[in-house]
C-alpha cells in the first residue's frame, strides 16, 4: 500500500507538471503559425494567431507582434491600439522610438502623406514567446527533480525507521526474549519500512535524474528543438523514458 501511494504521488506530480506546460505548448503552436502567416504575407491571419497565442500565454512581446501584423495589413486603427497597449504594458520598452515613428508614419498614411523612409528596428518584426515558452519546460523539470529530492528524503526516513526496528528485534532476541507477537510486529514493521525506503529511493532517484536531464535538454543549443519525459513505475522497477528531436 505504501509503495502504491509513493508511485501515485510521483505520477500526480508528473501529471501536474505536464498540465502546466500544455498552455505554453499551445501558445507556441499559435505563435509559430503566426510567423508562417506573416512570412507568407497573410497579415490579418498572422495577427489572429498572435492574439490566440496571447490568450494562452500573455507575454507583452506578443502585443508588439500583433501590432506589427496589423500595421503590415494596413489596419492602422488596430495597429495603433496594440502599439499603445504594448507601451502601457512595457514602460521601458526599447522599441519606443521605433513605435513612435510607426505611429507617425501611420498618421501620415491616413492623411495621404507619403510615409517617411526609416531604418528597420533592431528587434525582429516578430518577437514571439521564446522566453516564456522556455520557462514552462524549466518549471516542469524543477518540479520533477524537486519531487525526486522529496522522495529521496522520505527514503532516508524509512531506512532509519527500518534500521531502528531491526535493532530492537536483535536486542530483544539477544537478551532471550521469545519470538512473540510483539517481536514479530517489530520485524514486520522493519520489513515494510525497508521496502518503502527502497521504492522511494528508486522513484526519487529516477525523478531527480529525469528532471535534471529534462532541464539540460531544454538548455541545450538551439539545434535541439524539444523533448519529452516520462517516468514509468512498475511493480519492481522504475523506468525513465526520454525523447528529443534534432
Amino acid at each position: 500500500m505504501t509503495r502504491l501511494l509513493v508511485m501515485c504521488v510521483a505520477a500526480s506530480l508528473l501529471a501536474r507538471a505536464a498540465g502546466a506546460e500544455e498552455p505554453t505548448r499551445a501558445a507556441r503552436a499559435h505563435y509559430d503559425a503566426g510567423v508562417r502567416r506573416y512570412n507568407l504575407g497573410d497579415f490579418p491571419a498572422a495577427a489572429g494567431e498572435f492574439r490566440d497565442a496571447y490568450r494562452l500565454s500573455p507575454a507583452p512581446s506578443l502585443i508588439f507582434d500583433i501590432a506589427q501584423a496589423y500595421r503590415a495589413a494596413r489596419d492602422y486603427a488596430q495597429a495603433r491600439r496594440y502599439y499603445t497597449l504594448y507601451l502601457q504594458l512595457t514602460p521601458g520598452a526599447p522599441e519606443r522610438a521605433y513605435i513612435d515613428a510607426r505611429l507617425d508614419e501611420m498618421s501620415g498614411a491616413e492623411s495621404g502623406a507619403p510615409p517617411p523612409l526609416l531604418a528597420p528596428p533592431e528587434r525582429a518584426p516578430v518577437a514571439g514567446i521564446e522566453r516564456r515558452s522556455e520557462r514552462g519546460p524549466r518549471i516542469a523539470g524543477l518540479v520533477v527533480a524537486g519531487a525526486g529530492v522529496a522522495l529521496l528524503g522520505t527514503s532516508v526516513w524509512f531506512a532509519l525507521t527500518a534500521a531502528s526496528d531491526a535493532h530492537d528485534v536483535t536486542e530483544l532476541l539477544r537478551h532471550g526474549h521469545p519470538w512473540d507477537e510483539h517481536v514479530n510486529s517489530l520485524y514486520q514493521e522493519a520489513h515494510r519500512a525497508e521496502t518503502t525506503a527502497i521504492v522511494s529511493a528508486a522513484v526519487g532517484g529516477a525523478l531527480v535524474i529525469g528532471g535534471g536531464l529534462y532541464l539540460w535538454l531544454h538548455r541545450a543549443p538551439p539545434r535541439v528543438h524539444g523533448g519529452d519525459l516520462a517516468v514509468v513505475p512498475s511493480a519492481r522497477s522504475v523506468a525513465v523514458k526520454m525523447s528529443w528531436r534534432f
